[in-house]
């Protein structure tokens, strides 16, 4: 009985195409989303080639492309559809070969040459290639500079990410390809603008500024202009005794006929209290300085004036900066015409802050007794004026710091 080969009587599918199967009339494959039928017994011809192949679906809009891997290293164009890199170590690759169309001959030029118009010099995007039915098998690169169009495919520059498993000549695979964000506008390098430990940042209308670290006790504030921080001493209404000092002194201070005027001698600066002196060093415009003084004094005769204050200067022999903050007055003490002589004992005391003296903050300043006469008569300051007294010329300081 003679036999008869009927072939295949039913299409029959036989799952990713695969450049190495021997495929017959009616096979039916998958490459890249899509089906497609055999239509003429082949093998190694790619789904492409409308000559053994027919597309039976086409998946829709689709972000990958279908093509299939050739295993060339050489810098040209292996084939419609194929794709390659230069290196047969998948991470040691620097660029990919990819023709202008994919496997199903449709043209991938215009799409791949765009793979690099983002301005981003980290990565232009990502590729991943992907094994058709062994998503396990991949490989993952960026692209990290310009496309470059060559004669019937594109030269992608790429940077090795991520890779599994391997891949076999004429496999189908999938491509696809994720675009990076745009590079942003450059920043500041703050490290170059704060240097030491304990500087501060803060921006003014130019940019970013430096406020260089403040003193052991400073605190952080707004300037007077409310446009930047300063450092400072912050203040919650109540202040603390910073210093205090005293001193005595008991040698007799006689004054006679004087010449007019404030130098050291004359009638609006006679010294007082010898060598003795107060040292203030401010810390801040609102540090409050309290100084008393009591003297003893002496007037022999009628007609006879005087006077107390303070002076302040920034050196000990008070030659400089010389400032009269306060005096009594060349007629606040003594005795008229008529008089007879006078004993008497005065106590002056004076408040005043660092910016009401006068004086800066961090600037130290020393602060002396002076005394003032009017009269041609002898007027004697510092008199031991009575038995069982504590002293003919007492001087105290404080220092006062806002808390």
């Amino acid at each position: 009985m003679a036999t008869v080969n009927l072939g295949v009587i039913k299409p029959v599918f036989k799952g990713a195409y695969n450049n190495s199967t021997a495929y017959v009339l009616d096979n039916i494959v998958t490459s890249g989303g899509s089906s497609y039928i055999c239509i003429l017994a082949s093998t190694g011809n790619a789904v492409s080639n409308a000559t053994y192949w027919s597309q039976m679906s086409a998946i829709g809009t689709n972000p990958q492309l279908s093509m299939t891997w050739d295993n060339a290293t050489a810098d040209a164009d292996n084939g419609a559809g194929k794709i390659a890199w230069n290196h047969a170590t998948i991470a040691s690759a620097t660029i990919l070969y990819v023709d202008d169309v994919d496997d199903a001959a449709a043209s991938i030029q215009p799409y791949v040459d765009t793979w690099d118009v983002i301005t981003n010099a980290t990565a232009k995007g990502i590729v991943t290639i992907t094994k058709e039915g062994a998503p396990g098998t991949f490989a993952t690169f960026k692209v990290t500079g310009s496309v470059t169009d060559a004669s019937g495919y594109s030269k992608v520059p790429v940077t090795h990410l991520a890779s599994a498993g391997s891949f076999s000549d004429g496999d189908g695979v999938a491509v696809s390809f994720a675009y990076s964000g745009l590079d942003g506008a450059d920043g500041t390098d703050v490290g170059t603008v704060i240097t030491t430990a304990g500087d501060v940042l803060y921006r003014d209308a130019s940019g970013l500024q430096r406020l260089a670290k403040g003193t052991a006790g400073q605190s952080l504030t707004m300037n007077s202009g409310a446009t930047a921080p300063e450092w400072g001493t912050g203040f919650d209404g109540t202040y603390k005794l910073h210093a205090f000092s005293k001193y005595t002194y008991n040698t007799t201070v006689t004054v006679g006929n004087l010449t007019g005027g404030s130098a050291d001698g004359q009638k609006d600066c006679i010294v007082i209290g010898g060598g003795n002196y107060f040292t203030c060093t401010p810390a801040h415009a609102d540090d409050l300085f309290t100084f008393n003084l009591g003297v003893n004094y002496y007037i022999p005769g009628g007609n006879t004036y005087g006077g107390l204050g303070f002076m302040s200067a920034t050196t000990t022999n008070f030659d400089t900066t010389r400032n009269f903050f306060f005096r009594s007055g060349q007629h606040s003490i003594g005795n008229g015409s008529g008089g007879g002589d006078e004993y008497d004992f005065r106590w002056v005391e004076y408040s005043n802050t660092c910016s009401g003296l006068g004086w800066s903050a961090g600037t130290t300043y020393y602060v002396r007794a002076v005394g003032q006469k009017h009269s041609s008569n002898n007027l004697i300051f510092n008199h031991p004026a009575s038995t069982n007294n504590d002293g003919r010329h007492y001087g105290t300081f404080k220092h006062w710091k806002k808390v």
